[in-house]
């Protein structure tokens, strides 16, 4: 299975907390291939820097990379596919654009973004 993980689940895979779902942890362990987005890191970087976020943002992709993660630019496709997805969220909107595109299974923890995408897999 290839995935594309939400940024919840990349911050809590970086922290090693228990908020991280078990099927969630499976389902990165036994995957093919994990997907972390640029949109992603630039979520995390813009709450960071805002301080809605405290996470260590200097060195991150090093960190992404050490945990496996394969990074996924933002393209052209990406953003012109988002625009048809109706979540009010920028960044929900276009990993969910992304997922569908590449195409990947989008591994998440929000229940509501199911109904935008069938590639969208909740845990």
């Amino acid at each position: 299975m290839r995935l594309l993980i939400d940024t919840h689940l990349v911050i809590w895979t970086l922290e090693d907390t228990r908020r991280m779902p078990r099927e969630g942890r499976r389902l990165i362990r036994d995957a093919d291939i994990v997907y972390v987005s640029a949109a992603s890191v630039f979520e995390i970087a813009i709450k960071t820097s805002n301080s809605k976020l405290a996470i260590r943002i200097d060195g991150l992709t090093e960190r992404l990379a050490a945990a496996n993660f394969e990074p996924l630019p933002v393209t052209w496709a990406h953003a012109q596919r988002a625009h048809d997805i109706g979540h009010p969220d920028p960044f929900d909107r276009l990993l969910i654009a992304q997922a569908e595109v590449e195409p990947l299974h989008f591994l998440t923890v929000e229940d509501k973004l199911a109904e935008f995408s069938r590639m969208v897999v909740t845990v």
